[in-house]
């Protein structure tokens, strides 16, 4: 066994094909099979079932992967710091699951010391991801949390991978609410009272078990339930403010205001349009920056600049369909943006498979047809919009921005569209130290 023959066994794990693993380390496909073979041979095991359709690893072979991958990153770690060049740093890594205070620590450790002697990661994933990590010290340390319900579980999985829990801190429940919510003048609040609000959890993937939940209280059973498993900075930003757009105009409509209703309504939408030039500018002037300061690998930097442009071109139409959704929901009607939402989704996706199958185009097809689906769905809220009668009613002509009112919306909005992108800066970290893995590992990350 040969370290060559390792990283043959990695790199064809990772691209699922011995003709792609043959390009990316330039041997001919016969030499890589016979490799293979020989390791096989050697060790008394199969390593990969083949099929037409590729190659996928037997239970033995995943097992044996595991080893190689750790002798291997061994192998290279030795290499990077004694070999040509020697740049190698001290590498530190924390997986853990959806905790602010797990980022914030991390955070406040990094600032203490020299980043110039050290590569530092943080990833932000799911429970079973946490606990892999670790044990193929792709992490040094992960975060999990155990209540009575999940101990039993975890630690078991936790001991099969010859891993060790540390106590670190009891948490409690607390309750945070907005002052004016109908429920924050209860002394204690009952699951009953919460029945109408839904329920927002991680989700585990496919194979997650239940005991894998992150969240407390998740034996409990609840009538509505979110699952998330991303944040995004900007579109939070945007979102935020839309919220504000529907909170100002529900006021306005509830109390009878006609007036400044029709004055949020005309400003809201001069706003979207105003922040979406604005953003678009910005985002195709400055995309390829953007993307060499989260590390994007240099094979895949031109297409995704591109991608990057064309989404940006179209942000003006999310805007416009943002707020202008928010608008038709601040009365009551939450009919018409889910129509629209699904007229996009149908849209894109038909001209996703015309643009890609049909006129063999690349990243630019997928970004083309996301624009066109985006500006269709705005089209349809403007066109309601448009067509309504009284203060909600939308003319292009009266198209202004009242001070006052659009300062009742950002003082709403903001604090919505701040406090997300405070949580997805995470998501950012992680995504740079994905970009740094390089560009096989962004695209399963994307898949994923």
């Amino acid at each position: 066994m040969t370290l060559m023959q390792l990283n043959y066994i990695i790199t064809i794990s990772e691209t699922g094909s011995l003709n792609k693993a043959s390009e990316l380390l330039y041997v001919s496909q016969p030499s890589l099979t016979s490799a293979v073979k020989e390791l096989e041979k050697e060790l008394g095991i199969t390593i990969f079932n083949r099929s037409g359709k590729g190659v996928t690893l037997t239970n033995d072979g995943a097992e044996f992967l595991l080893h190689a991958k750790e002798i291997y990153g061994q192998y290279q770690t030795v290499m990077e710091k004694y070999g040509k060049g020697g740049s190698y740093k001290k590498k530190f890594g924390v997986s853990t699951q959806h905790y602010s205070f797990a980022v914030k620590a991390f955070v406040d450790m990094v600032k203490s010391y020299d980043m110039s002697q050290y590569e530092f990661a943080i990833r932000e994933t799911k429970t079973r991801d946490v606990i892999n990590d670790v044990s193929t010290m792709r992490s040094e340390i992960g975060v999990l949390y155990l209540c009575d319900f999940n101990r039993k579980a975890i630690q078991k999985l936790l001991s099969s991978a010859g891993l060790e829990f540390h106590h670190l801190i009891d948490c409690q429940a607390y309750v945070y609410l907005w002052k004016n919510h109908p429920l924050a003048k209860e002394k204690f609040i009952c699951f009953e009272q919460l029945d109408p609000y839904p329920c927002l959890s991680f989700e585990q993937g496919d194979n997650g078990s239940f005991y894998f939940a992150e969240e407390i209280l998740s034996t409990n059973e609840y009538s509505r339930v979110i699952k998330a498993n991303d944040r995004a900075t900007m579109l939070n930003l945007m979102v935020g403010l839309s919220i504000g757009a529907n909170v100002a105009c529900a006021n306005f409509l509830g109390a009878r205001t006609y007036l400044r209703l029709k004055k949020a309504v005309h400003t809201s939408m001069l706003v979207a349009v105003l922040c979406g030039i604005f953003l678009a500018v910005f985002g195709v002037t400055f995309g390829r920056d953007i993307l060499l300061l989260i590390d994007t690998p240099p094979e895949i930097l031109d297409a995704a600049e591109l991608y990057l442009q064309i989404l940006m071109a179209g942000v003006p139409t999310l805007l416009l369909y943002n707020f202008g959704a928010a608008l038709l929901r601040s009365k009551g009607d939450t009919r018409r943006p889910l129509y629209a939402m699904l007229a996009s989704g149908c849209i894109n996706v038909s001209l996703n498979l015309f643009f890609v199958l049909a006129l063999h185009m690349g990243v630019e097809g997928v970004a083309i047809a996301t624009v066109i689906a985006t500006t269709c769905s705005a089209c349809l809220i403007v066109y309601w919009l448009h067509q309504e009668e009284g203060p909600m009613q939308l003319q292009l002509r009266k198209l202004a921005i009242d001070v006052s009112v659009l300062a009742y919306i950002a003082r709403i909005g903001l604090p919505a569209g701040l406090q997300g992108m405070v949580f997805s800066f995470s998501n950012i970290i992680i995504q740079i130290a994905i970009n740094n893995l390089g560009a096989e590992y962004i695209a399963a990350s994307a898949i994923a």
